[in-house]
């Protein structure tokens, strides 16, 4: 049984190995996009094992997302309210905040605390 055919090409074959499309446009590697999650959708990410994320929709128009790296700083938080404008244009606005939240000085100023 036979449930996907990929075609490979230049673009999508590094060294022997396939590399699959972007799956999770609503992030790039380290920000967030004004592409949005429905409700109940999530996904887990990771950079090369050095970027951990999450990503779930709370509702058709709210997610919440996270990650850290292996050393658990930084970590960052962020909240992101989000709609479809038409078919090929989006709205989104939230807050991305990265700092310490596993060790150390929990009291220290965030590297980044800002609303996009």
């Amino acid at each position: 049984m036979i449930a996907q055919v990929h075609e490979s090409n230049k673009s999508n074959v590094k060294g022997n190995e396939f590399w699959f499309s972007n799956l999770h446009d609503t992030r790039y590697f380290f920000s967030p996009t004004a592409f949005g999650l429905r409700q109940g959708e999530g996904y887990y990410h990771h950079g090369y094992w050095m970027l951990w994320q999450f990503q779930y929709g709370l509702s058709d128009y709210f997610s919440i997302g996270g990650g850290t790296t292996p050393f658990g700083f930084p970590a960052m938080l962020n909240g992101k309210f989000s709609m479809e404008i038409d078919s090929s244009s989006n709205f989104s606005l939230g807050w991305f905040w990265v700092g310490n939240l596993f060790w150390g000085d929990f009291e220290g100023d965030p590297i980044v605390n800002m609303p996009y």
